[in-house]
């Protein structure tokens, strides 16, 4: 039997070079956000990664949670992303993104800011809108 060694090294750790872009769709949250939040408040970057020959995409930034409501959310999904990022859920952005960075070696964005679930009572939040 024969095992894929590469496959079983973190994403962190697979010299993936993580670069901020977002599509259409994504590009419309993050207009959102800024308007009902603030700058800094929702990211997206791609990534190829040159052990496996996949490309990955990882969000940070407001989501929804049945159980939980209104949070910040840090996930990732191999592209194309026909489903929504699997990840975790925050009570601040600050949290999820240093999930990201320890999950998966994205770095801090210069116009980062440091919002908190509070924050999020005024955002508009549909859960089929925050799809990716």
């Amino acid at each position: 039997m024969s095992y894929n060694l590469n496959a079983a090294k973190r994403i962190k750790d697979r010299g993936i070079v993580w670069k901020e872009k977002y599509t259409k769709k994504t590009l419309a949250l993050k207009k959102k956000f800024f308007k009902e939040l603030g700058v800094g408040s929702y990211f997206r970057w791609e990534g190829y990664d040159p052990t496996t020959g996949k490309d990955y995409y990882i969000v940070v930034g407001p989501g929804y949670s049945k159980t939980k409501g209104k949070m910040f959310f840090a996930g990732i999904r191999r592209l194309p992303g026909e489903y929504s990022p699997n990840g975790e859920y925050f009570r601040s952005l600050r949290r999820a993104m240093s999930y990201a960075r320890d999950m998966w070696a994205v770095r801090f964005p210069k116009d980062f800011h440091d919002y908190t679930q509070e924050h999020l009572a005024l955002v508009r939040m549909e859960p089929k809108e925050l799809r990716t």
